[in-house]
């Protein structure tokens, strides 16, 4: 654990002040140290807290039935799971998260079965942020207009939290064939998500050897 935070903070970037490296270093990590370390139980596996293991994606004391309750209601507010999580507080109330950088969206005190959410769209925006801005570098070197398109979709699901768009983003790379660069990032995987419903972002880079 000492070893890898001195690799951490070895990095050139911690002593940048206009860096947001060392914010996610000060802020972030300690949050998660004892997840990434820890052999003890229920560190050790990802699953339902009340099955003896560990979710990022809703709070301990989510049971399968409130669970039931947030799906019905994000189904009705008609918002995609895929980039949501949510937490219960103390009197019972949930509050959903919604990955995007615009919290236009943002709603309180929303009634639902007789439970009350409310619904924060902006979580992670600045890292959606950043991402937006090498997305937007990118489309000056598409290769087609497919390419381009898929992109404006990335940036637009990354602004507004809709998934739709993201949706969207997919059908345009599934038509891009055999192209020199491929790419694709975003919420996509379920794996880790004890319910599989809600994905996890990610992004890659592939670039196809033409020998």
């Amino acid at each position: 654990m000492q070893a890898f935070k001195k690799i951490l903070y070895s990095n050139p970037l911690y002593g940048d002040p206009n860096a947001f490296y060392s914010e996610v270093i000060d802020d972030l990590y300690p949050q998660v140290e004892v997840e990434v370390f820890n052999v003890d139980k229920p560190f050790t596996s990802l699953n339902y807290p009340d099955s003896g293991g560990v979710t990022a994606y809703f709070s301990r004391n989510m049971t399968k039935d409130d669970l039931e309750v947030v799906k019905d209601f994000l189904k009705e507010q008609k918002i995609d799971i895929l980039n949501t999580r949510v937490f219960k507080n103390y009197e019972g109330k949930f509050a959903i998260t919604v990955g995007s950088i615009s919290k236009e969206k943002t709603r309180k005190e929303v009634e639902f079965k007789g439970h009350k959410f409310d619904i924060n769209y902006g979580e992670f925006a600045p890292y959606l942020e950043e991402v937006n801005y090498y997305l937007k570098k990118a489309l000056n070197y598409v290769e087609n207009d497919t390419q381009k398109q898929m992109i404006e979709k990335y940036i637009e699901s990354n602004q507004t939290g809709d998934m739709e768009a993201h949706k969207d983003s997919q059908r345009h790379w599934v038509k891009d064939l055999g192209p020199v660069v491929e790419t694709n990032l975003g919420w996509v995987e379920t794996y880790i998500d004890p319910e599989n419903c809600r994905a996890y972002w990610e992004g890659w880079v592939c670039i196809q050897d033409k020998e």
